[in-house]
């Protein structure tokens, strides 16, 4: 054993290792039996590669890619897709954090089938949520970012289904049966138990810059805004760090990625209807009118004139009725009205109200 250590260390050992990964996922593998025995020594061959640097998720990476391109994956891919499901539901001696990578990364790029996702059960998506409730809050711990970034993909993987089932026509009576959202169901009934969960995947979202993964994280909130049992499942604290995580994204997204800058808005509209957000002392209003009104393209040169679903997206926004001017004092609404009218004339322009209050209380 130690003579196999110290060649794995060797740059020898390792070309060796990755040669070996090379060819076990480039074998023609006729039976499900011949299948899961490539995926055991992908396995053991990716667990031996880790086992070089155990802080890095690279080798991880790079062997999930080698498998999920091979000519294995591509003539095999809802037979190990089952598979990997099953080994994470139980919880074998697999290497979890290997499997839960590769979970990942193979339904980022690939639609699970329903009858996969009907294998999920409870008892495996609280484990994954237990599992970052279990840790320490740095995101880039090893054994919870794994099962954030699947609860996110798995949460997506419902969304398509769902949408499927309803505008698919010539699906089969079984595949029509309503499919459940069982990460949104867990935070539904117990939701309490798992607030590291909320907290983290905002605290991601703030240092994320990877669209794919923003889009994920956005989505799953779009649901919980918009799910009764989930309005309140967030800290209050948390969701004013997810506004100006919002607001500063909103302003700071590049053109090309308008896309992105859609969902972002999508997810305002309910963060700010439905949550305690919506309650007073009302956070950073001025700042969401402002941000709003630079959205819109009104009097300003930093974005290119507004496209028709921001232009959508940022009206139903404004509708969120503690935005609205008449929840303004009267007595200040006219002092406010005052000032602003003055700067027009002196300065030849519009002013928010946020611009001449004063930061002093």
């Amino acid at each position: 054993m130690a003579e196999n250590d110290e060649a794995v260390a060797t740059p020898t050992g390792a070309e060796r290792l990755w040669s070996a990964v090379s060819t076990c996922v480039s074998r023609e593998c006729l039976t499900h039996e011949s299948i899961d025995d490539a995926l055991r020594e992908w396995l053991h061959l990716t667990t031996r590669l880790r086992g070089r640097d155990s802080d890095s998720q690279d080798e991880v990476l790079l062997c999930a890619d080698m498998l999920l391109e091979s000519w294995l994956f591509r003539m095999n891919k809802d037979y190990i897709r089952t598979q990997i499901i099953h080994s994470l539901l139980q919880e074998d001696e697999s290497d979890p954090l290997l499997l839960l990578q590769l979970m990942y990364e193979m339904s980022r790029v690939e639609r699970l089938k329903a009858e996969d996702l009907m294998l999920v059960e409870d008892n495996f998506i609280h484990h994954l949520f237990r599992a970052v409730e279990g840790v320490s809050d740095d995101v880039q711990d090893l054994h919870y970012f794994p099962s954030i970034r699947v609860l996110l993909v798995l949460n997506e993987q419902y969304m398509l289904a769902s949408t499927d089932s309803a505008t698919n026509q010539d699906a089969t009576p079984s595949s029509l049966l309503p499919l459940t959202n069982r990460v949104v169901k867990c935070l539904s009934l117990h939701g309490p138990m798992f607030r590291m969960f909320g907290e983290n995947i905002i605290l991601l979202l703030n240092r994320e810059t990877e669209t794919s993964l923003q889009l994920l994280i956005l989505k799953l909130l779009y649901l919980l805004f918009t799910t009764k049992a989930t309005y309140e499942f967030f800290y209050t604290n948390d969701l004013r760090v997810l506004l100006d995580v919002i607001i500063r994204n909103l302003m700071d997204l590049p053109d090309e990625k308008m896309s992105l800058r859609h969902t972002y808005l999508r997810v305002m509209y309910p963060l700010l209807a439905h949550t305690q957000l919506s309650q007073p002392p009302h956070y950073k209003r001025y700042e969401v009118l402002r941000a709003l009104r630079l959205l819109r393209g009104s009097d300003t040169a930093h974005f290119a004139p507004a496209d028709e679903t921001t232009l959508r997206l940022v009206e139903r926004v404004a509708k969120v009725a503690w935005l609205g001017v008449e929840l303004i004092d009267r007595g200040q609404d006219k002092e406010l009205s005052g000032q602003a009218e003055v700067a027009r004339k002196m300065l030849g322009m519009s002013l928010l109200p946020f611009q001449f209050e004063s930061s002093i209380h």
